[in-house]
């Protein structure tokens, strides 16, 4: 088995270890090939890439990926693509520690047809991706930029923001998954955004309400 080294969530060439993609699973097979090719990874014959499709994702199953996961990659990178109709609890709970502390040189992308029907811990440990073919890392990288200017910047700043944002009509759930993930990686409290977070599927709470009150605690 490989040894694991420190938790993070990208690695050295800046590629996160797992990504979900919520919809349709022709999305995330766009954004694979996406990956794949901005890699320089060859999917033909390699015993690296591996796809992995189930109707319910048991714990059984989540058992034995997390053992997968943890062989020595003959390659440079070993890429999961894993998609499933439904997953239970007790799966969910058993992939956190692999999906926290993953492998030297392995990724996951994971297809789902929601993104609610994760657990959030769960969610807090993959990344979040938006849009579909050719532009989907660039999409999901300017998505990624405004969070990160979003914390950095002061108050009256992060407000004129809120507006521009929800005048925008932006994706406010994804806005969180990411912020989530950086709070995390910054090594700051994100334990407060899962409320949050749970609010952005209320249609009744609108996103500039949501970054408003992010203002001032983020």
């Amino acid at each position: 088995m490989a040894q694991r080294k420190s938790n993070s969530n990208l690695n050295e060439e800046g590629l996160h270890h797992a990504y979900l993609v919520t919809g349709p699973l022709s999305d995330a097979e766009a954004f694979l090939l996406d990956l794949l090719a901005t890699s320089g990874i060859d999917v033909a014959n390699n015993p690296d890439v591996l796809r992995l499709s189930f109707d319910t994702l048991g714990i059984d199953e989540a058992r034995e990926l997390s053992t997968r996961a943890s062989y020595r990659s003959l390659s440079k990178k070993k890429i999961f693509f894993i998609s499933f109709t439904s997953i239970t609890p007790e799966a969910q709970n058993a992939l956190l520690k692999t999906f926290e502390d993953p492998y030297p040189h392995t990724h996951f992308v994971v297809s789902a047809p929601l993104r609610d029907m994760l657990i959030p811990t769960l969610l807090s440990r993959m990344h979040l991706v938006r849009g579909v073919g050719e532009n989907i890392l660039d999409h999901e990288e300017h998505l990624t930029e405004n969070v990160e200017m979003f914390m950095n910047s002061p108050v009256s700043r992060r407000m004129e923001f809120a507006k521009e944002f929800a005048d925008d009509g932006g994706d406010i759930s994804a806005f969180l998954d990411i912020l989530m993930l950086k709070m995390k990686e910054a090594k700051k409290g994100f334990a407060h955004l899962y409320p949050i977070r749970r609010l952005a599927s209320d249609r009744a709470v609108s996103a500039r309400m949501i970054l408003e009150h992010l203002a001032f605690v983020v």
